[in-house]
C-alpha cells in the first residue's frame, strides 16, 4: 500500500496489518505519517518486509492496540545484498518517530529483525505494555534507533487486574529482546524484570551515549551457556540481561542482580552493568 513519494495525515487500520509469503506482502511504505493507528496488531508472515509500516522520512505517532510479531520463517538478506532492509513485523521510519504505544508486546520470532521498533534517528516517547521479547532470528524483539531515545516504559505497574508487569527477554538469538540505541537514553523504566537469553547480547541495552536516569522495578537476570548436548556441542556465552552506556548518571534496581550459570564454554558479562565512564548513583 502507499509510495514511498507519498503522504499521510492520519492512517486508520480497524484490523490487523498482516504480511504473506512473498516478499512486501502486509506493507505500508510512504514518505511520512502523521498518525497511524492500528486497531489490532502487526504480524509479519514468511516474506521479508512483511506486516512492515515503513517511512523514509518520520512517524509522528504510532498507535498500536494489539502486539508487533515477527516472522516464523527464517530469512537472510541476498548475496547481491548484505545491507537490505530486513524488517519483518515492525514499524520503522528513516529519520526518527515521535511517541509510540504498543498495546500488547513487541515479540521476535524466527525471522532476523522481526518484531522491531526501528527509527534511524531519535525516539521520542516509547511505550510498551506487555513484554519486549526476543526470538531465534538475529536482532528480533528489539527496539532500534539510531539516535536518542528520550523516554520509554516498558510495561504497566501491576496490581490485582494486571498481575504481569512488562519484561525485556531475550532470545536464542544473538542481539535480541532487547535495546540498541546509538546514543543517549533520557529516562526509561522497565517494570518487570530484564532477562537474558542463551546467546551473546540478548536482554539487554546497549546505549552509545549516556543514560540519566534508568529504574528496572524487577531483576536482572543474566543468561546462562549450555553444556553439552546430544551431539556433543556447547557455547560460550557474552553480555546478557546486560546493560552498557558511555555513563549512568542515575540507576535503581528494586530487585536482584544476578549472573547465568556457565554450563558450556564459558560466560562472561552475564547479569552486569558496564560504563566507560561512571556511574553517578545506582
Amino acid at each position: 500500500v502507499g509510495s514511498s513519494n507519498a503522504s499521510i495525515g492520519t492512517l486508520i487500520v480497524k484490523g490487523d496489518i498482516q504480511g504473506g509469503a512473498g516478499s512486501d506482502t502486509g506493507k505500508i511504505e510512504v514518505s511520512r505519517i502523521g498518525k497511524l493507528d492500528v486497531q489490532g496488531s502487526i504480524i509479519a508472515g514468511d516474506g521479508k518486509r512483511s506486516g512492515l509500516v515503513f517511512s523514509s522520512t518520520t512517524i509522528k505517532t504510532v498507535i498500536v492496540d494489539g502486539d508487533i510479531l515477527g516472522g516464523t520463517r527464517l530469512n537472510t538478506p541476498d548475496a547481491s545484498n548484505p545491507n537490505e532492509l530486513m524488517i519483518s513485523g515492525g514499524v520503522a521510519a528513516d529519520q526518527g518517530l515521535g511517541r509510540v504505544t504498543i498495546g500488547g508486546s513487541v515479540i521476535g520470532r524466527v525471522q532476523q529483525d522481526g518484531g522491531v521498533i526501528a527509527s534511524g534517528a531519535n525516539l521520542t516517547n516509547l511505550t510498551i505494555k506487555g513484554n519486549l521479547e526476543g526470538g531465534s532470528g538475529t536482532r528480533s524483539g528489539t527496539v532500534q534507533v539510531g539516535g536518542a531515545l528520550s523516554k520509554f516504559t516498558i510495561g504497566i505497574p501491576t496490581n490485582a487486574s494486571n498481575p504481569v508487569a512488562g519484561n525485556v527477554i531475550g532470545g536464542t538469538g544473538a542481539s535480541t529482546g532487547g535495546f540498541q540505541i546509538g546514543q543517549n537514553i533520557g529516562t526509561g523504566i522497565i517494570h518487570g524484570n530484564m532477562i537474558g537469553g542463551s546467546a551473546d547480547g540478548s536482554g539487554g541495552m546497549d546505549v552509545g551515549g549516556a543514560i540519566t536516569r534508568l529504574q528496572v522495578r524487577g531483576n536482572i537476570v543474566g543468561g546462562s551457556s549450555y553444556g553439552p548436548t546430544v551431539d556433543g556441542s556447547a557455547n560460550s556465552v557474552t553480555n546478557t540481561g546486560f546493560i552498557a552506556a558511555s555513563r549512568i548518571a542515575r540507576m535503581i534496581v528494586d530487585g536482584s542482580i544476578m549472573s547465568g550459570t556457565n554450563e558450556g564454554t564459558g560466560l562472561a558479562g552475564s547479569g552486569s552493568i558496564r560504563v566507560a565512564g561512571d556511574i553517578g548513583r545506582l
